[in-house]
C-alpha cells in the first residue's frame, strides 16, 4: 500500500532544502481509472522554492523516486512547483 509519509520522506531526501507538501487527492477521482476506495491512488506534490532542475528534469526525478509506489497502486501524480518569489 502507498504511504504519504514514505513518499514525503523520499522527496525530502532529495529536495531537503525545499518546502514539500504531499496531498492525498484520491477522493476527487472516485469512479475514475485507478481509483481504489481506501487507498492512496492520486496525489498532489507541492514544491516551493527555487529548483536547480528544469521542469522536465524535476518531473523525471520525482517519477524515478516514486517508481515503487507507481507499481504498487499509485495511479496519478500531479506536481505543482512555485518559485520562492510566489
Amino acid at each position: 500500500m502507498v504511504s504519504l509519509t514514505a513518499i514525503e520522506a523520499k522527496l525530502m531526501q532529495v529536495f531537503h532544502s525545499e518546502l514539500i507538501e504531499v496531498i492525498d487527492d484520491s477522493h476527487a477521482h472516485e469512479g475514475h481509472g485507478g481509483y481504489r476506495k481506501g487507498e492512496v491512488t492520486h496525489i498532489i506534490i507541492k514544491l516551493n522554492g527555487a529548483q536547480a532542475l528544469s521542469r522536465v528534469a524535476l518531473h523525471r526525478k520525482i517519477y524515478q523516486l516514486l517508481a515503487l509506489e507507481l507499481t504498487s497502486g499509485l495511479h496519478s501524480v500531479s506536481i505543482e512547483v512555485r518559485s520562492s518569489n510566489s
